[in-house]
């Protein structure tokens, strides 16, 4: 993961019983260039209970300049 160099967006759900955040929290940490946010009471299935947050996300990571 380490070798992955393109800018990557890590969404994750805070309530996630299957992946847990720390999980996501470590798949963050080991590319070189990603961002993470963690989508607040939400569960495994994130984009259907919150798909607001999941726009509004990722309208921001892919608008930036950097990419």
């Amino acid at each position: 993961l380490s070798r992955i160099a393109a800018p990557t967006l890590v969404l994750w759900a805070a309530r996630d019983k299957l992946f847990p955040v720390s999980l996501a929290r470590d798949l963050a940490g080991a590319l070189a260039r990603a961002e993470f946010f963690v989508i607040p009471e939400a569960s495994h299935f994130f984009p259907l209970e919150k798909p607001e947050d999941v726009t509004e996300n990722l309208v921001e990571f892919l608008g930036r300049d950097d990419l």
